[in-house]
């Protein structure tokens, strides 16, 4: 590292809201994921306090890391996260989307030496080389499979050139299933999502054999009814939860979220016997690509999934991209110390 690398550089916690929204708006891979309406949501249902950091280089450039810490304890015991494991994905923006390795290896060895335990950073994986790269050998890597739908080109390319021929039969055969489907932005139905969810784990209780009351138990703590109310009220607008109904019965329900060119297919629950008369999850999700082509996404994102389940077969139909990627665990042991501490103060403005 050049001595032009090691210049000083100050940190802001918590970051104040305006300057958030300025490093959403000016980064063009920033994810829903990445807003502070999300960091709304993730406090609302854990607890957590805004540990949010802004990063001021000399020259001008300015870094904001999304992130949270468990409460109550103080930062220098408590975990910091960006974010949490069932969060999805947090890291850095960035103008323009770029961060040199030099910001990068600053931005690192700053998250190493916050607190006594390790810090959880899981950046994009439209983002993440140059946080891969610099991760020293030390760092614990979390490895990560996702998949991620180029959007380019419109709707029609997509259905011709990367939908699978078995998805496009799949998808008239909902279209003539005669099933009804909604769209709503205002949280009206994830009461209807999350009974479907509820359905669901009930399904592979059976299927793996545990007890439905343990299993309803472990859902109720990974997934309450809470994260879902705060995400559909804290992304408002961005936040569409898609239904489809036969006969008055749901079927299906996804949840997408929204931000710039980037949709998130978040969450998805079915009724199966259902859905494999109608294929009504096909349905959804094409509907569901077809309304970000439309609204001028440039990326369907699918989230992280478990190598060989039938969970990332059926998202592969659809003719995504597969990234593999990893979320990074920062520790003080094991890293090297080799850039200036930074200069850290406390944000005039109200916590976010």
């Amino acid at each position: 590292m050049t001595p032009a690398d090691r210049r000083p550089y100050t940190v802001i916690t918590p970051v104040p809201r305006r300057t958030w929204e300025e490093a959403v708006r000016d980064d063009p891979l920033a994810l829903p994921t990445q807003t502070p309406q999300w960091a709304d949501a993730v406090r609302a249902t854990r607890g957590y306090r805004d540990a949010s950091r802004l990063y001021v280089w000399p020259d001008g450039t300015r870094l904001v890391l999304p992130m949270v810490r468990r409460s109550p304890l103080p930062a220098p015991l408590a975990q910091h996260l960006s974010w949490p494991l069932d969060f999805g994905l947090g890291g850095v923006l960035a103008p323009d989307g770029e961060v040199t390795p030099a910001q990068a290896g600053a931005v690192i060895t700053d998250l190493a030496r916050r607190s006594l335990r390790p810090t959880y950073l899981r950046p994009s994986p439209l983002a993440d080389r140059v946080w891969l790269d610099c991760a020293p050998p030390g760092v614990t890597r979390r490895p990560r499979v996702t998949q991620i739908l180029d959007l380019s080109g419109g709707f029609e390319d997509v259905w011709r050139n990367r939908f699978r021929g078995a998805v496009r039969n799949q998808v008239r055969q909902g279209e003539r299933a005669g099933l009804d489907v909604e769209r709503d932005s205002t949280g009206r139905l994830v009461p209807v999502l999350y009974g479907l969810y509820q359905m669901s784990v009930q399904r592979w209780a059976r299927q793996s054999g545990e007890s439905p009351r343990a299993a309803r138990r472990a859902a109720e703590r990974k997934d309450p009814y809470r994260k879902f109310d705060a995400v559909a009220r804290n992304l408002a607008g961005n936040c569409h939860v898609w239904v489809a109904s036969y006969q008055g019965a749901p079927a299906a329900a996804i949840m997408v979220l929204r931000q710039g060119e980037h949709a998130v297919y978040w969450r998805s629950a079915m009724d199966k016997e259902l859905t494999r008369r109608t294929r009504a999850v096909h349905l959804l999700m094409s509907r569901a690509i077809q309304d970000a082509c439309t609204s001028g996404a440039r990326y369907f994102h699918l989230c992280d999934d478990h190598p060989g389940s039938s969970v990332e077969a059926f998202k592969a139909s659809f003719g995504p991209q597969r990234y593999h990627t990893a979320g990074l665990w920062l520790a003080r042991s094991g890293l090297r110390d080799a850039l200036p501490r930074a200069r850290t103060t406390r944000s005039a403005s109200p916590t976010a």
